[in-house]
C-alpha cells in the first residue's frame, strides 16, 4: 500500500466522509492484496473481493473487532464519528439497511484514519481482520474474520440466487 504522509491529527484536517473515502480504497486494495494467492479465476477472485467489500461484511468485520479490546479509546472515537458519514447510496441502504452502512462506513473512516497517522497501526487493523494472513499458515480449522465473512456472504449470495 502507498505510504502516505503521516498527519497527526487527521479528524482535524479532514471529515469523516473523506477519511470513509479514503478507507474504502485501502481497504479495497488490501483485500485484493489479499487474495491474489493462491491464483485462481478471474471469476474467483472477484467473488471473494467482492465477498468482502459489500457493506454487509465489513459491517460484520467492525462487530467482531469491536467486541473484544483490541481498538484504543481514540479508534473507537472514530468508529462512532465514521458512522454519522451521509453519502447518496441509498441503493445499498435499501439492501442492507442504514445501520449495516454506518457501519461499513465506520470501517472505513477508520482504516482512513490509520492510514493517514498510523500504517503501522492500520497493518494489525488488517491482520486481526485477516488481510494479512495466508490462511495455509493458520492452524488446522482455525479460520480468519475474512475467511468468514467471505464464506457468509458467499453463502447469502446463493441464497439469494435460488430465492
Amino acid at each position: 500500500v502507498p505510504q502516505a504522509n503521516a498527519i497527526q491529527n487527521p479528524r482535524a484536517t479532514h471529515n469523516a466522509a473523506a477519511l470513509a473515502y479514503l478507507g474504502d480504497a485501502v481497504y479495497e486494495l488490501y483485500v485484493r492484496r489479499h487474495f491474489l494467492t493462491p491464483p485462481q479465476s478471474m471469476d474467483k477472485y472477484n467473488a471473494c473481493v467482492m465477498a468482502v467489500v459489500c457493506c454487509e461484511a465489513q459491517d460484520s468485520l467492525l462487530q467482531e473487532v469491536l467486541k473484544g479490546k483490541f481498538l484504543s479509546q481514540e479508534e473507537r472515537d472514530v468508529v462512532r464519528w465514521g458512522k454519522n458519514v451521509v453519502t447518496a447510496h441509498s441503493r445499498a441502504t435499501k439492501r442492507a439497511g442504514s445501520a449495516v452502512y454506518s457501519g461499513a462506513s465506520a470501517l472505513e473512516t477508520l482504516i482512513g484514519f490509520l492510514y493517514l497517522r498510523d500504517p503501522s497501526r492500520l497493518d494489525e487493523l488488517m491482520t486481526k481482520l485477516g488481510f494479512n494472513r495466508d490462511p495455509e499458515d493458520l492452524p488446522q480449522g482455525q479460520s480468519t474474520m475474512a475467511a468468514t465473512a467471505v464464506n457468509t456472504r458467499a453463502c447469502s449470495m446463493s441464497t439469494e440466487a435460488n430465492a
